[in-house]
């Protein structure tokens, strides 16, 4: 996934080591993950509580348009 983002490919979050994307998941902390193009690719339940977005929002959506 970081090989994808340097080179500006998008990345999925099923590119994530195993088991990495479910800590993500579940983390208390706010997670929002982009790919090479600043696409959100990742936005859990924490960035929902944060800042006020469904993960069905802004998933897809440019990182610096929510900002």
């Amino acid at each position: 996934m970081a090989w994808e983002a340097a080179m500006g490919q998008t990345a999925e979050p099923s590119d994530l080591q195993p088991g990495l994307l479910e800590q993500f998941t579940h983390s208390a902390n706010s997670v929002m993950g982009v790919d090479g193009q600043q696409r959100i690719i990742l936005w859990n339940h924490a960035a929902e509580e944060l800042l006020g977005y469904a993960a069905a929002e802004v998933l897809g959506q440019y990182c610096y348009n929510l900002m």
